[in-house]
């Protein structure tokens, strides 16, 4: 899995997962699976465009991120990504939001991206 980590002005994009999906309702980062043959880096290239129709530069490597959900276990990549002022479109989200650290903390995340909201709000950026 990936993540893109993608700020404006010191707020970060979050997307909300739609109905029928694992942890509907809940808000994360926006990123994907990877398919057979493709870079992490590829990867969320092509999740940001399917999502949000955002086409991304993707940057270094945030954090690295291990969570063990009851049904799996799930190792996330979380990449700074630059959007280059495009609006991103809510392809597959029920909703976007660019919030600062603060404002997070307020929402439900999945518990895989709750480090990267941990990390985000004390500072360490």
């Amino acid at each position: 899995m990936v993540a893109g980590l993608i700020e404006r002005q010191g707020r970060f994009l979050v997307a909300c997962r739609p109905p029928g999906t694992h942890l509907a309702g809940h808000w994360e980062f926006p990123g994907g699976k990877l398919e057979a043959g493709e870079s992490p880096e590829q990867c969320l290239a092509r999740e940001l465009m399917e999502e949000l129709a955002l086409p991304v530069t993707v940057g270094t490597v945030f954090m690295n991120v291990f969570h063990a959900y009851p049904e799996f276990d799930l190792l996330m990549l979380v990449y700074r990504a630059s959007d280059g002022g495009a609006e991103p479109q809510p392809l597959h989200a029920t909703e976007l939001r660019w919030l600062t650290p603060d404002e997070m903390g307020g929402l439900r995340f999945p518990p895989a991206d709750d480090p990267i909201v941990e990390r985000l709000r004390t500072g360490s950026i």
